[in-house]
């Protein structure tokens, strides 16, 4: 019975060795899927931020040709008043020189050019 006591102890040490063998594995196998995870959600972090500055940078772009293109626009009405202006101010130029050749008194007709340019037409 002794030799039973012994084979039993030795089998349980067995099963033990067994069981420590078994657990060591697992965990060696569920640290090696925690880091495949791990680095594949690093990966996936690391192409989102990518996207995010890609689409920051996309919209800084689209933001400085729509600057761009308001101040083209704005010089352009900038200088077709400007040309309107002096067709204006060549019209008025002639209509005073066409009085004053007639004879006729150019008080009234500066009074309303001034008035029209108070206005701003």
């Amino acid at each position: 019975s002794i030799q039973k006591r012994q084979l039993d102890k030795i089998l349980q040490k067995q099963e033990e060795v067994q069981l420590q063998e078994f657990w060591k594995q697992k965990n060696k196998e569920l640290e090696q899927i925690e880091n495949k995870e791990l680095k594949e959600q690093k990966l996936r972090n690391k192409d989102l931020a990518e996207h995010h500055k890609l689409q920051a940078t996309l919209k800084i772009k689209e933001q400085e040709a729509q600057f761009i293109k308001d101040l083209d626009e704005a010089e352009q009405m900038k200088q077709t008043l400007q040309e309107n202006d002096q067709v204006f101010n060549s019209w008025a130029e002639r209509c005073l020189k066409k009085w004053e050749d007639s004879g006729k008194n150019l008080k009234p007709l500066l009074l309303e050019l001034k008035n029209q340019q108070k206005k701003g037409y």
